[in-house]
């Protein structure tokens, strides 16, 4: 079991169950939730030798997150504006009306890049982050849907959101 704590930079890779390739990425530790099998993550991507937020907020059960071969590179500061988004699902979360993705960060990765495929940008800028993700109920009452929330523009220099060079692999705990 991997030992898990706010800022921690990690790697994680999967094989596809029917492709031959190999699918990875980078992310971060936002926070874990007490007594609760549930870490909150950031889906990172490179960014003038910078890691940015693809996802800036996504729960996921901790076994789910295993399963993804996580790896720790290095420890960081969080992304302040994470905070607010971990918020608000904290308090759905206890009125039952969010959940954490219990499937790993490739199969989550999808099912949000699934749900905002018809997305119209508006102005006809493709460039989006997604501020924050999670299963929520469907009709039938369980978890079968996700909430995306999409920021359409963002000018990354400017932003606060890059969190350092991505060469640095220092201290991993």
């Amino acid at each position: 079991m991997i030992q898990l704590h706010p800022g921690q930079l990690f790697t994680y890779r999967e094989w596809s169950r029917w492709l031959a390739f190999r699918q990875s990425g980078v992310g971060q530790v936002l926070c874990i939730e007490e007594g609760a099998d549930i870490v909150h993550v950031s889906l990172l991507f490179e960014h003038e030798d910078n890691w940015a937020p693809y996802v800036m907020h996504l729960p996921i059960s901790v076994s789910a997150l295993e399963e993804s071969h996580v790896e720790v590179i290095k420890r960081v500061t969080p992304f302040e504006k994470a905070k607010s988004y971990v918020s608000a699902w904290r308090a759905l979360f206890d009125r039952s009306q969010a959940g954490a993705f219990s499937v790993s960060l490739r199969r989550a990765r999808k099912l949000i890049e699934r749900t905002i495929a018809d997305a119209t940008p508006p102005n006809g800028r493709p460039f989006r982050i997604i501020e924050t993700a999670y299963p929520v109920a469907g009709d039938a009452g369980r978890f079968s849907k996700v909430h995306v929330g999409l920021v359409w523009r963002v000018q990354m220099p400017n932003s606060g959101l890059l969190i350092g060079d991505k060469s640095d692999t220092s201290d991993t705990s």
